[in-house]
């Protein structure tokens, strides 16, 4: 949807853009370039004014809140600031500005209007994208793997409680020792190759070799399912076993494809 809106911005624009120039005939070209700055700088001025309370005042009055997403660094909120595309509400105003007056008088500062918002649209696109880099290194912002250490805490406390209920297991005859053995063996494997992923520098297990597993296993399930219909097809399948031994294979690839790592 954002996507969309973005893409109809530019074309309204790109088709208003002559006539709008046409009518700026009675400004010269350093006139409409400070007014554009100007007004671009006081629109950034105010998005950093109201950008710190924004931030600060949900999680100061939602306990909630704060203990979910902790206030960001002040580094963080300048760069929040800093980017982002301005003006689009403005044009839409602009370009919703009537031609003429009530009194039947051409609306002369229309023109204007419209350039402007062009302007501080092209002008908060284009120049925070070339600062953002150094503006980055100058704060010295880094990806902290936030949302990945949640991850691996988070499977870590899936694994370690699958253990407990394990352990817990042992103590009734439901499942036979040999079973229970061979899953808790699987359960510790995961728990070797994850929780090193929370040391210092650690390279993360599951980023790059995850996904590739993952895609692999995807290969195989296809190669496994193409089996499958073969056997179907020639009549060495009974249809009840195709469908149980499809629907397997779909779960497994639900599960491989919502990042759910297999036990």
């Amino acid at each position: 949807m954002l996507l969309a809106l973005n893409a109809l911005v530019f074309t309204l624009m790109g088709l208003q853009l002559p006539a709008v120039l046409k009518g700026l005939g009675d400004f010269g070209a350093g006139e409409l370039c400070i007014w554009a700055l100007l007004l671009t700088g006081a629109v950034v001025a105010i998005r950093f004014v109201w950008m710190f309370p924004a931030t600060w005042l949900p999680r100061r009055l939602i306990p909630g809140l704060a203990k979910r997403d902790p206030m960001p660094s002040v580094g963080t909120i300048i760069v929040l600031g800093w980017t982002g595309m301005r003006g689009i509400v403005s044009l839409a105003t602009a370009l919703a500005l009537p031609v003429t007056l009530a009194n039947g008088e051409t609306f002369v500062e229309r023109p204007l209007i419209i350039f402007l918002s062009y302007a501080v649209i092209l002008l908060t696109l284009v120049i925070p994208t070339i600062t953002l880099p150094p503006l980055l290194r100058y704060l010295k912002l880094e990806d902290g793997d936030e949302g990945q250490d949640d991850e691996v805490k988070a499977r870590i406390a899936m694994a370690r409680a699958a253990s407990g209920h394990l352990s817990r297991l042992r103590e009734g005859k439901a499942y036979s020792e040999t079973v229970l053995s061979e899953v808790a063996r699987r359960y510790q494997r995961q728990l070797d190759r994850i929780v090193p992923n929370l040391e210092p520098n650690a390279y993360s297990a599951i980023n790059l070799p995850d996904q590739q597993s993952r895609s692999l296993m995807l290969e195989l399930f296809e190669s496994e399912r193409s089996v499958l219909h073969e056997l179907r097809s020639h009549g060495e399948l009974y249809d009840e076993v195709y469908h149980r031994l499809g629907e397997e294979l779909d779960l497994e690839a639900l599960r491989v494809r919502r990042n759910m790592r297999p036990i």
